[in-house]
């Protein structure tokens, strides 16, 4: 059994990350191990004093981590467990309300994840509804995620078209809400804290609320402010809307993080904005980048050019009078920014510059 908990440890070291999810079948092996070798070791032999309380110190440890362990135990099952039911039944309403050739979309999946091929064949082939389609647009609403090292680790040849991939009206789009907090990761399970709106909305979509869930678990948490354990409320769920009114109004980003943060460039593309004349912009200013400048760029024409002179929220109006009706790309280009790690103000080692949303009128 030992050499089966190292052999286990070493093919998951060499297979792919060591992350503490993988070794915890290795653990309890590895537990169970001491276990037994502790009970050979105390059978039929005298033990001095010395040795009991070695003897007793480990028992007491195990007992007391494994007595530790069961409130992780429960809150990982339960949360897998809700998982599992929230995806079924936002998968079957899909099927019961879609049409032929109506696309699901799923806002929080990139189009080169798993969950986006798995849900593919299990509506097709299982539920027989082969002219349905899901499309992830993860990659789209957070265009950060596209690092060299995920592109690697999933073998991403090429990008689908945006476009392309940008609900339509008559769509359904999935939606995933929830309340999982840890201090620990667990892939498909915990952390996942989902407290704001589908942020499709940002880009100019009305959306309309077909069904939802939702399920209800209490948990035993640790909160990292007060250093106590708190009984608290959970919950996993999903919203399912239809995609209605016109879509004239549509924004895409690139170099803009989904909290709305830019770092030193970004790209934002206006797409048929039809007969809407003026783009507002409202742009968050932290103290950090008072005395930076801002330029704002179409088609090699500096259209603005601020100094940020003090912070909090400005809007910026770009006049579209000249601009073509399709589709028209703004460049904004900061001349520096701020790690907030490295100034001591939180952990994030994002390089950042300055909040930008467009105002949806």
């Amino acid at each position: 059994m030992l050499s089966m908990a190292w052999g286990y440890i070493i093919g998951l070291l060499i297979w792919r990350w060591p992350l503490g999810y993988y070794l915890y079948v290795t653990s309890a092996l590895f537990n169970i191990s001491v276990v037994i070798g502790l009970f050979y070791c105390a059978k039929g032999q005298s033990i001095d004093t010395f040795k009991k309380v070695i003897w007793a110190t480990i028992v007491s440890l195990l007992i007391i981590s494994r007595i530790y362990s069961l409130s992780y135990n429960y809150y990982i099952a339960t949360t897998q467990r809700s998982f599992e039911q929230i995806y079924t039944q936002a998968v079957k309403q899909y099927v019961e309300l879609a049409e032929n050739n109506k696309r699901l979309i799923v806002e929080q999946w990139p189009f080169f994840t798993e969950e986006v091929r798995q849900t593919e064949i299990l509506v097709n082939e299982i539920f027989k509804k082969e002219g349905l389609n899901i499309v992830g647009i993860g990659d789209i609403i957070n265009p950060s995620i596209m690092t060299p090292e995920i592109v690697k680790l999933y073998e991403v040849n090429s990008v689908p078209d945006r476009f392309e991939r940008l609900p339509q009206k008559g769509d359904l789009v999935l939606f995933f809400t929830g309340y999982k907090p840890s201090y620990w990761s667990a892939r498909g399970i915990s952390p996942f804290v989902v407290n704001y709106e589908p942020r499709i909305t940002q880009m100019g979509y009305t959306l309309k609320l077909l069904s939802s869930s939702q399920i209800n678990n209490k948990a035993l948490l640790l909160n990292t402010d007060k250093s106590k354990f708190e009984i608290k409320n959970t919950h996993i769920g999903y919203k399912l809307y239809e995609v209605v009114g016109d879509t004239e109004k549509l924004v895409l980003w690139d170099g803009r993080y989904s909290d709305g943060w830019i770092g030193r460039e970004a790209k934002c593309i206006l797409q048929n904005r039809g007969k809407h004349k003026e783009a507002n912009f409202k742009i968050q200013v932290y103290p950090q980048m008072i005395g930076s400048k801002l330029k704002i760029i179409h088609s090699g024409e500096i259209l603005k050019e601020i100094v940020l002179e003090d912070s909090g929220e400005k809007v910026v109006a770009i006049d579209m009078t000249d601009f073509s009706a399709d589709g028209n790309e703004l460049y904004f280009i900061l001349d520096r920014t701020f790690i907030p790690h490295k100034l001591g103000i939180n952990n994030d080692t994002r390089e950042l510059g300055v909040i930008v949303d467009l105002i949806q009128d």
